[in-house]
């Protein structure tokens, strides 16, 4: 049938003139024709996608062997690119059978494979309910690798970026325009992001994250193994995630490894036997250096590994530890899938280990071929502009252009597929596969079957990951980590998400309860002789956190002489802020918390050189206050980096200074953090942040409030009585004797408001009229000239402005009630000013003023406030009710939104004295 035939066809039968590039795809997709010169050739009948022609069943799932590729689904393929395909396919032997173990169903399995799906769906709600969305301002992007096939940026961000490595999340350049990104990493705020090569590298964007993608690729995955599946043991897959009888296994040994001391080399001896061996590695103690020497043991001897963890990090220095133990191997042994973050793996000198490098040399006849159809796409798509500009008649010209637009896609398409199963193929050649635990959720991995299986940083691993990655193995699983450090974060409260979700498998399987009660399983190794805190710091850090089996400091670290750039001082200093009585206030007045004199104390010791160092490590358990930290030490190599504690596991710094926020101003109670027991987020997250440190920690803390005001004797109160009875102490007030204006010098403050050209802001929870008179005519002025004047208040009584501010009112001052107003501080273009009491109240007490305009930009960052329910946010005016009074901004964890005192409260909540004004009238 010619073209002309089928169109006067559909048209007769009421399809209207129908597109000619729609007919091809048409009848392309579902095997209908194909298009030959001008005419329709008839290929047959075609059985509906997903189901099986007559004659055929779906594969049975215990069969033992399968085709190393994957279903080609070349939908749309003309048959001269059909017959190109399948002789790429032959070409490559990607065509050939592979044998995988018959799946064996533990009578378990299916049960425990439930439960994870059920806490898995209980987190994807509980994720839901929060935002499954987040969007996320990225600046100063460049790119800092180019691979095979993705380009490595990195971005800093200027919120918190909750998605985790290895999610897919979504770029958008501008409105209209996005790409589709994955997420390698986040510290601090460093976002590194890879993309296609073709992709645009802006320098600013949004990242979209999709919160959920991860919870439901791991379901469904579970859902597809809980009735087993070729190469998956589900005996290997519960021994680590369920209680089991000591095995009692014995090993002797662990002198023969050079360089090894006598626990590490047991270590090895044990990962070396069959069965799961559990290596409990504390800060320091050399986890990598002993799991470099495994895993070059084991591809020495031929086994096939999969190295895995819970972010491209782990994986990445954990590979090159083992890279280094190998020296040259053949190309192809060692691969590595996914995004590295370092970047030495990228076009590495010793030879490629990237899945997309190898791919691309192995798949050249499918690349070349790729790069020519796209550059045919790119021409098609020119002249099919060219024709829509100009306005010509769309003739049939332009409909054979739609043709083959649509058929150089479909070729595209099946090309893309085709070098993804050569990747597939490298993966399945090679003798050891690094990748983090999700990416065996995908296809490249997704059902390969090795020999042993080595979990680093399985402590950060969801038992319900933990059990994926062991089934792909034999039962000969090494899981490495830490239970007394970060446990994977959950936002479900639900019992099955503490089980499968909360806990790592050193939980699940009882082995962490079994250390605490003093009773080890034989199959556990525990590293004790570290090389990297001063003996003091692991001496407080063992009483605190790791009683049942102590660090000793090993004796190269006890001969190493202090920096010389340091001044003299015990390796623990403590910088106790009670006598301050500082603040604590919410970013966006609702999340998280942060302290800015604490900051400022920070910023200080940083500018001491002789103290902290030239670069330093700020860590800090919350968010904003990492933002915070982060504008001091700025984005230059070699000044420092600021972290929450959760990013900064497994670094470690000559200087720490641990910021831990918490004070007594603010009406926020002690985070749990600082007063749980030893198996609680909290005591692990102490136990992180305090083992960093090679010469120096530094502790800024309000220790009234987190240590001698508490009662209850935990695990963070044993670690602060061993630390501080060790420790330096300095006042805060010698430290801030610079800034510390004593009392609040208003007309230094109005020199600084005279001089803005930009953003004048102030916050303060109480007004007085006699000092703020002293500021009116400056504000005023500033506001004439064009700066963004706001004065945030706490109203009193009726919510009416206060007396002191009245002067304001009919100005360009933008007057925002406010409540609870938590801030002390003022923002004048890059001046940064805060105080212990209010600053524009009768006993501002401390009052620092600080010059330094990235402090500034994170202070207005973090301040800032969203538009709430009926109420406008930062930057613009307040709503007025209808009565003439501002509405007032009321603020909770959850919400924001705006309200009138005099209208919408009830009676018996309002003031006492707007209760009279209104019945008498007044």
């Amino acid at each position: 049938m010619t073209q002309d035939a089928l169109t006067a066809a559909l048209e007769q039968h009421g399809q209207g003139r129908a597109d000619l590039g729609t007919i091809w795809q048409v009848c392309q997709e579902h095997g209908l024709a194909d298009l030959v010169d001008d005419q329709w050739v008839p290929r047959g009948w075609a059985a509906p996608i997903g189901v099986s022609p007559a004659g055929t069943s779906r594969p049975d799932p215990s069969t033992p062997t399968r085709s190393m590729s994957r279903p080609s689904n070349d939908r749309g393929l003309s048959t001269a690119g059909r017959r190109r395909i399948d002789a790429l396919r032959a070409k490559l032997d990607l065509t050939r059978q592979v044998e995988l173990p018959a799946p064996r169903v533990s009578e378990d399995w299916t049960a425990a494979a439930r439960e994870a799906i059920g806490a898995l769906s209980d987190e994807l709600a509980a994720v839901s309910r929060q935002r499954t969305q987040t969007d996320v301002a990225l600046r100063a992007g460049h790119v800092i690798a180019t691979g095979a096939t993705r380009t490595v940026m990195r971005f800093e961000a200027d919120a918190e970026v909750n998605a985790r490595e290895g999610t897919a999340a979504t770029l958008v350049v501008r409105p209209g325009e996005s790409v589709e990104v994955d997420v390698i990493s986040v510290f601090g705020s460093a976002v590194t992001l890879a993309l296609s090569n073709d992709a645009p590298t802006p320098d600013s964007a949004t990242l979209r994250c999709d919160l959920s993608w991860l919870l439901s690729t791991q379901s469904r995955r579970l859902n597809e193994l809980a009735g087993g599946a070729p190469g998956f043991d589900t005996d290997a897959a519960l021994a680590i995630v369920t209680p089991a009888p000591d095995p009692a296994r014995s090993v002797t040994g662990g002198r023969r490894w050079r360089s090894l001391n006598k626990a590490q080399g047991l270590a090895v001896d044990h990962g070396l036997g069959d069965g799961v061996t559990w290596l409990w590695g504390p800060p320091g103690t050399g986890k990598t250096t002993t799991l470099s020497v495994l895993l070059a043991e084991l591809h020495r001897r031929g086994r096939r590994v999969l190295l895995t963890a819970p972010t491209n990090t782990a994986v990445d220095i954990a590979l090159q530890a083992a890279l280094g133990r190998m020296g040259p191997t053949p190309q192809g042994s060692v691969v590595r899938v996914g995004q590295p973050t370092d970047t030495r793996l990228v076009a590495r000198a010793g030879g490629p280990v990237l899945v997309d490098e190898i791919a691309e040399h192995r798949g050249e006849p499918v690349a070349a071929d790729l790069a020519r159809v796209n550059d045919r796409i790119r021409e098609v798509r020119s002249r099919l502009r060219k024709y829509e500009r100009n306005g010509r008649d769309l003739d049939r010209a332009y409909d054979q252009l739609q043709v083959d637009l649509a058929e150089q896609q479909a070729m595209a398409r099946a090309l893309t597929r085709l070098l993804a199963d050569v990747r597939r193929q490298v993966c399945e050649d090679a003798l050891m596969v690094a990748a983090t635990a999700h990416q065996l959720l995908l296809p490249t991995l997704s059902g390969l079957a090795f020999d042993t299986v080595v979990i680093d940083e399985a402590s950060m691993l969801p038992a319900s990951l933990s059990m994926i990655a062991a089934g792909a193995g034999s039962g000969h699983t090494v899981v490495a980590g830490d239970f007394r450090q970060l446990p994977p974060v959950v936002v479900a409260d639900t019992s099955r998400a503490a089980s499968w979700l909360r806990n790592s498998s050193f939980e699940a399987s009882g082995v962490a309860g079994s250390v605490s009660h003093r009773r080890p399983p034989s199959n556990l190794v525990a590293l004790t002789e570290q090389h990297r805190m001063p003996p003091a710091l692991a001496e407080a850090i063992s009483d605190g956190f790791y009683p049942e089996s102590r660090l000793r400091t090993a004796d190269n670290v006890r001969r190493r002489p202090p920096r010389s750039d340091l001044r003299p001082s015990a390796p623990i200093i403590c910088v106790d802020t009670s006598v301050l009585r500082s603040r604590v206030a919410r970013r966006g007045g609702q999340a998280s918390r942060y302290n800015l004199v604490h900051a400022m104390i920070s910023a200080i010791m940083v500018a001491d050189h002789e103290l902290a160092g030239t670069d330093p490590g700020l860590v800090t358990p919350y968010a904003p206050q990492a933002k915070l930290l982060e504008a001091i030490v700025g984005d230059d190599e070699g000044r420092g980096l600021a972290s929450t504690v959760h990013r900064f596991q497994g670094g470690e710094r000559d200087v720490v200074i641990f910021d831990a926020v918490e004070a007594p101003q603010g009406d926020l109670k002690l985070h749990p953090w600082f007063g749980e027991p030893m198996t609680s987020d909290g005591a692990r997250l102490v136990n992180v942040a305090m083992s960093r440190a090679r010469e120096r920690l530094i502790v800024v803390a309000d220790l009234d409030r987190i240590h001698r005001l508490r009662t209850n004797q935990d695990t963070v109160g044993h670690f602060f009585r061993t630390a501080l009875a060790e420790c330096d102490f300095l006042d805060p007030l010698d430290l801030i004797a610079g800034h510390d204006l004593d009392q609040p010098d208003m007309e230094r403050l109005q020199d600084d408001i005279d001089s803005a050209v930009s953003v004048v802001e102030i916050w303060s929870e109480l007004v007085d009229t006699a000092r703020v008179r002293l500021l009116t005519a400056s504000l005023q002025n500033a506001a004439d000239r064009g700066c963004s004047v706001t004065i945030w208040y706490q109203p009193h009584g009726d919510g009416d402005v206060p007396p002191g501010l009245s002067g304001l009112v009919r100005t360009d001052v933008i007057l925002r009630p406010c409540s609870p107003v938590r801030e002390s501080l003022a923002v004048v273009d890059g001046v940064v000013w805060t105080s212990t009491g209010a600053l524009l109240g009768p006993a501002p007490g401390t009052v620092l003023r600080m010059d330094h305009p990235d402090l500034a930009a994170a202070v207005l960052r973090i301040t800032r406030r969203r538009n709430g329910i009926g109420d406008t946010g930062s930057g613009q005016l307040g709503v007025r009710c209808g009565c003439g009074r501002l509405r007032i901004r009321q603020e909770t964890i959850s919400s924001a939104r705006s309200v009138c005192r005099s209208c919408d409260l009830p009676p018996r909540r309002r003031p006492r004295s707007m209760i009279r004004g209104q019945r008498t009238g007044t």
